[in-house]
């Protein structure tokens, strides 16, 4: 801990916030959301970034923005994100995405209430060409040895289908070409799970340490 911590009163400089010469602490953004939604022409492009980290005391501010170069639209989605900007912005949920769109390629970047920028993280959802349903993974990004690590799928109808069809998604879980351990056992190559509606579903999937 900081020598600071042990004084009865201290003096915190403006410029250096973290100690004369310490840099502080930088912050890491994370986003998860679905990398597909349908064409549905009332359809959600919804991101979320609770997962970020590094805002220490105080919640993280949150900016979002449209890449100019990759992003279909990018200035008319980006005068609507910047009004979001904010520590409300964690997660995000656009409707009114405009005709014609293919590609959105959303970035966000988060910043400490020390003034400490995290570097852009980048996310890109496709808009398809029909009424397929949205799927995210929700998760840690990094598992450990010691425990069992929990995926779970999460998907949801398209907003414009129609319930006389079906109501079913089926989920299948396929794994690269990896190992479940040292010794050299191959992993299966698909686990299938059904769920049935009410929407949004859940799948799990229970990785081995």
């Amino acid at each position: 801990p900081s020598p600071i911590c042990a004084q009865g009163s201290a003096t915190i400089d403006i410029d250096f916030p973290c100690g004369l010469g310490v840099k502080c602490a930088q912050p890491v953004a994370v986003v998860s959301g679905s990398q597909q939604i349908s064409a549905c022409p009332d359809e959600l492009l919804a991101l979320d970034g609770s997962a970020s980290s590094g805002g220490g005391i105080k919640p993280l501010i949150y900016a979002w923005r449209a890449d100019s170069t990759r992003s279909d639209f990018a200035d008319e989605l980006n005068a609507r994100l910047q009004l979001l900007d904010g520590e409300d912005a964690v997660s995000i949920a656009l409707g009114d995405l405009p005709y014609g769109a293919a590609q959105f390629v959303l970035l966000l970047e988060v910043k400490s209430f020390l003034g400490e920028f995290s570097g852009l993280v980048s996310f890109v959802v496709t808009r398809a060409g029909g009424v397929q349903p949205s799927l995210s993974i929700d998760g840690p990004r990094i598992a450990t040895t010691l425990s069992r690590t929990q995926l779970l799928g999460v998907a949801s109808l398209a907003a414009c289908w129609q319930a006389s069809k079906g109501v079913q998604i089926d989920f299948e879980w396929t794994l690269g070409n990896v190992t479940l351990s040292a010794t050299g056992e191959p992993a299966p190559s698909a686990v299938r799970n059904s769920l049935v509606l009410p929407s949004p579903l859940l799948s799990s999937l229970l990785l081995p340490p």
